[in-house]
């Protein structure tokens, strides 16, 4: 299934809240075979949104849609409300977020969301930078190994073994220094298949907040931000 994404502009009256699923999985759209399940329905006041898992030509996808209210049209992709120029999104559950993360580093405000790839070298970049600003923001950071990077997934294997906050994050910043001690880490078929499991979580999360690079860094509502402001 590839469903043309189209970018949307919309006035819309946010009475946001979510509503149930089934009456949804009734609509033709979301009787296609590709389509796995619906996850989530939302009513933003002008619009329902509705988020499904489906097969593409790049594996099983979150996908948004929206719906009018009369549920004559659906439109895949964004939203955006007008008078406040800010997406429209389901919020997210920060509380869910912040008790799944691989690593929580930092201490300061604001938080934000990152997503890396520990063998991405903008990545490495990024993470050299951590811990001069340590005290000002606090990362909540999940672990997004790409397909495309040979050692990605070994890297991620030995950072999620590390004993706490603090040695994960210096397991991860000594990657980017290019130390190679996770080249030697040995994991179960227990703690791999436990490990994939957390991956696949992490990848729903990075499609939901519409994750198409590393390092990609949100904030607590779910908006891109420039990692490299933070940085300077």
């Amino acid at each position: 299934m590839k469903p043309l994404f189209l970018f949307i502009t919309l006035m819309l009256t946010l009475l946001a809240k979510d509503v149930s699923t089934e009456p949804f999985k009734k609509l033709a759209p979301f009787k296609h075979p590709n389509i796995i399940s619906i996850d989530r329905a939302y009513d933003h006041g002008s619009l329902y949104e509705v988020i499904f898992t489906a097969l593409t030509n790049q594996g099983s996808k979150r996908i948004s849609s929206f719906l009018t209210k009369d549920k004559k049209v659906i439109i895949y992709g964004q939203a955006v409300d007008i008078k406040k120029q800010a997406q429209l999104r389901i919020p997210l559950d920060l509380a869910k977020i912040k008790k799944e993360a691989d690593i929580v580093f930092g201490s300061g405000k604001p938080a934000y969301i990152v997503i890396t790839d520990p063998e991405c070298r903008y990545c490495q970049v990024f993470q050299r930078k951590w811990k001069a600003f340590e005290k000002k923001f606090t990362l909540y950071v999940y672990m997004y190994p790409l397909s495309n990077h040979a050692q990605a997934e070994q890297m991620s294997f030995y950072v999620m073994n590390q004993k706490g906050n603090k040695a994960k994050a210096n397991a991860l910043i000594g990657i980017s220094n290019d130390e190679k001690a996770y080249s030697k880490f040995k994991v179960s078929e227990k703690q791999r298949k436990k490990l994939y499991e957390k991956f696949a979580k992490n990848s729903a999360l990075g499609d939901e907040l519409g994750v198409r690079g590393t390092p990609a860094v949100f904030d607590l509502k779910g908006n891109p931000v420039n990692w490299q402001t933070l940085v300077k």
